[in-house]
């Protein structure tokens, strides 16, 4: 996994490589090499990066710094090409140069172990931190590389096409550190100070620029309620196949079945209203893990909404995305039957069939959750998502039992004020025109008043018992 490449690619890019970075990332990059070659016209050694947080292999850098100067004449322009190669180039030429730095050198293959290593040195990047023993990392490094080898052995060029599809971000997180890490050292070498290589792994600035690429922050529902299924390293995972971030994220659970209690009724009541996107997990008893990534706020009704960045996905046992094809704009469909005393009246705009699923026709949905949501069924093909590209990766179609479902809000405080704001203006307006007809002696309700009490119940704010009002808290 990254010794000395026989025969590499050209790894000049196109301009020359000084012409690629920003003024003060050339000034920084030089200084950075100085300090690491003692000198401008000094060659690196493997004891230059001895001091540098095992993050990536160094030594496969070095020998493809090495090779983009075979006649020793112009060390830090190698220097400066390689670096070029791996954060200045094209998406999947950023790719395919860190994925040779983890290839065999005789081979050029990838293993499993060295797929594995990548993720994890990215997701070690990502939390700009030095230790890669930690379970999580190995977890979502595991899943992730069991995904892309239907064999021992993959090329680099079929890796990069399924990173690509698979987790689009990943391409800026090893970039972001080595490029900012590199200029940090430079920064601090340049004044002088000690401890440059140390102090660097502290630099506030790689902080910052490896926030949009950062694991999410999992936040509860409230202190006592907090989600199971989803790791800091799954959500890495999903995270990165959605895409980057403007800002930091945040994702708040904002409903569990192990506490909120695992039905229709109840995942409506803490789930309406929420004014952002949505990642929502189900684990089955079989073990098996599902997902679906909701690029829009959740739309109760009878027709399909959302959009093509909605996507499914297998979590556990392995990784792998399912993205919206180009045929076909049946996304994602939340359908809540009614429940409570108002089972068996019409929506308000039209009949309800109990039913949240993705992609697919109606009655074939590629992923669905049935019968009360008790149910996962799974197709391993349909309208609007795109099939398993090996047979040998496909889940076997079917129903499972759900254990587990969560769902994790993703729009940040602005959807959790929106979700805040709608449920008031709802209580409030919902109350004023609740009408009952005493007079009949029966508690009839009009017409009007059996839709507000049902828009009042699958908001969480009342729940209905012979026609009687009794509030509930919102926060229960």
């Amino acid at each position: 996994m990254g010794n000395s490449a026989s025969a590499p690619p050209p790894l000049y890019p196109q301009p020359a490589p000084e012409t690629l970075f920003e003024p003060y990332e050339l000034v920084a990059l030089r200084n950075c090499f100085t300090l690491l070659a003692q000198g401008p016209n000094s060659t690196l050694t493997a004891d230059s990066f001895r001091a540098f947080p095992p993050i990536l292999p160094w030594l496969s850098f070095l020998d493809a710094v090495c090779a983009a100067d075979p006649v020793g004449d112009d060390h830090c322009g190698a220097f400066l090409a390689v670096l070029a190669r791996c954060c200045k180039a094209s998406k999947s030429d950023r790719l395919q140069a860190l994925a040779r730095l983890y290839a065999n050198a005789h081979s050029g293959l990838l293993s499993r172990g060295a797929v594995q290593a990548l993720i994890a040195h990215s997701l070690a990047a990502a939390r700009v931190r030095d230790s890669l023993l930690d379970e999580d990392v190995d977890a979502a490094a595991s899943a992730a590389s069991d995904a892309t080898l239907a064999r021992r052995m993959v090329g680099v060029d079929e890796w990069v096409e399924w990173a690509s599809e698979q987790l689009p971000t990943l391409v800026h997180v090893l970039p972001t550190f080595l490029l900012e890490f590199l200029c940090a050292v430079g920064r601090l070498a340049e004044h002088g100070h000690e401890g440059a290589l140390e102090r660097a792994r502290a630099d506030l600035t790689v902080r910052a620029a490896m926030r949009p690429v950062g694991e999410p922050v999992l936040l509860g529902a409230s202190p006592s309620v907090e989600g199971k299924l989803l790791s800091p390293g799954a959500a890495w995972l999903v995270a990165l196949a959605i895409g980057p971030a403007a800002e930091p994220r945040e994702w708040k659970c904002l409903y569990t079945s192990a506490s909120h209690g695992l039905s229709m009724n109840r995942f409506v009541t803490h789930c309406a209203d929420y004014g952002g996107p949505s990642v929502l997990i189900a684990a089955t008893t079989s073990g098996e893990v599902f997902g679906a990534y909701i690029d829009s706020p959740l739309k109760p009704g009878d027709a399909f909404f959302g959009g093509r960045s909605c996507f499914v996905f297998q979590l556990a046992p392995t990784f792998h995305v399912y993205r919206s094809s180009a045929i076909g704009n049946n996304f994602c469909l939340f359908s809540p039957r009614l429940t409570g005393q108002l089972r068996g009246f019409e929506y308000i705009g039209g009949g309800g069939v109990d039913r949240l699923g993705f992609g697919g026709a109606v009655d074939n949905l590629r992923m669905s959750f049935e019968k009360d949501l008790h149910t996962l069924h799974w197709n391993n093909s349909g309208l609007s998502r795109d099939a398993h590209p090996w047979a040998a990766g496909s889940l076997v179609a079917g129903s499972r039992s759900v254990a587990v479902l969560e769902l994790y809000g993703c729009g940040g405080r602005d959807a959790d004020l929106v979700q805040e704001e709608r449920r008031k203006v709802r209580l409030s307006d919902m109350e004023k025109s609740v009408k009952i007809d005493r007079a009949s002696g029966m508690g009839a309700l009009t017409e009007q008043a059996k839709q507000d009490q049902f828009i009042l119940e699958s908001a969480g704010a009342h729940t209905f018992y012979s026609d009687q009002l009794e509030k509930l808290s919102l926060q229960e």
